[in-house]
């Protein structure tokens, strides 16, 4: 599904987690699937901002069990993402860290992921429940897309792409 807007509520496009993981989870499926697929939406959503295909791959974080990277600097990825540091991770949007665990619920999924490392190697992601904490299921690797659009839009009106864009293959 493709979330559209009403022209008036244009505001909460850069608010809505929901919308946002929606639209960012679909326009990246859309543009790296290699098979076809259906996507229902609305005319109005054809005329909300959009980011390229480029621009969103390029924010996108893929993130693989046994992948090497520091953890700093992956906290700092997700505030560039727009994703918001807590206590607990219970809502699209957040991330929180404890020791070497990072745990992060990135917008279009369904649950919150939890990252284990040891020193820079991810050695574990799993799923978990966002209320019990318990985690759910082990995963090989996890998609982030960005929290906010505001985080990699400048600004609405230099934003003039088409949805069109995401047909085409590169």
């Amino acid at each position: 599904e493709l979330p559209g807007l009403p022209e008036s509520a244009e505001d909460s496009f850069f608010s809505n987690p929901e919308i946002i993981g929606e639209r960012f989870k679909t326009l990246h499926q859309l543009y790296n699937s290699k098979k076809p697929f259906f996507i229902f939406t609305e005319i109005q959503a054809f005329k909300n901002p959009i980011l390229s295909p480029r621009t969103l791959n390029e924010k996108c974080l893929q993130i693989s069990k046994g992948q090497s990277i520091v953890f700093s600097l992956l906290t700092e990825k997700l505030f560039e993402l727009g994703y918001n540091l807590k206590d607990l991770t219970t809502y699209p949007g957040e991330f929180s860290k404890r020791g070497g665990i990072l745990d992060i619920y990135p917008l279009g999924n369904a649950m919150p992921v939890r990252l284990e490392f040891w020193d820079d190697e991810i050695e574990s992601i799993r799923s978990f429940h966002p209320l019990s904490q318990r985690s759910e299921e082990t995963l090989n690797s996890i998609t982030i897309l960005p929290a906010k659009a505001a985080s990699v839009i400048d600004s609405v009106n230099s934003t003039k792409n088409e949805f069109a864009h995401y047909l085409e293959k590169e």
